[in-house]
Formats: structure tokens, sequence, C-alpha cells
């Protein structure tokens, strides 16, 4: 009973200051928004040169098991590029918080949100 008029007492000084039930939004920077665009991009990469160089090995060293090294190949950049799109996609909703980005760091939208 005695927490619930502390809750009470609680809501109405933040209704007196103006904070109730607002919640706090991340603003980026620009630099920061970049950064990660270039991060990210360094990953896609990253991933298609290992890949390449896996590829290479395998068929070098141990031909006879080129179809299920390329199986495995697969699953990991499966999970690697379902990474990557999600973070791609949560940097796509940071950028447009961020004021003065480059037009390239909205990904694929076509509009800004003000």
């Amino acid at each position: 009973m005695k927490a619930n008029k502390s809750s009470d007492f609680h809501k109405g000084s933040a209704r007196q200051h103006g904070d109730y039930e607002q919640r706090p939004v991340a603003v980026w920077s620009k630099n920061w928004i970049i950064g990660r665009w270039f991060a990210l991009l360094f990953l896609f990469f990253f991933v298609f040169v290992v890949d390449a160089h896996c590829f290479f090995l395998l068929r070098r060293y141990n031909p006879e098991d080129t179809v299920h090294g390329l199986l495995i190949m697969g699953f990991g950049n499966l999970v690697g590029f379902v990474f990557l799109a999600a973070q791609a996609q949560e940097l796509k909703e940071d950028s447009k918080t961020a004021v003065d980005v480059p037009w390239w760091c909205y990904g694929l939208t076509s509009y800004r949100s003000n």
C-alpha cells in the first residue's frame, strides 16, 4: 500500500515538471553515424574476402569436401548477413535523428523525417 502512495507521489512530481511519460531519444552525431556506416561496410566486405580465401583453401587442400565446406560457409554467411542487415536497419533509423548527415547515410529511404 505504501509503495502505491510513493508511486503516485512521484507521478505528481513528474507532472509538475513536465517530464511525465516522455522518453529520452538518443541523438547521434553526424561523425558517429558516418563511422558506423564505414564499419558496417568494412564488415560486409570482410565477410566476402574471408569467404573467397576459405573457398580457395578448401579447393586447394581438401577438394573432396567442397560441398560440405560450402554448406558450412553458406550457413555462416546466412547468420552473418542477417546480423549485418539488422545493424543496417538500426543504423538507418538512427540516422534519421542526426543533423547534417550525408544523403548516403539514409539507406534506401526516399525521405527524411524532420
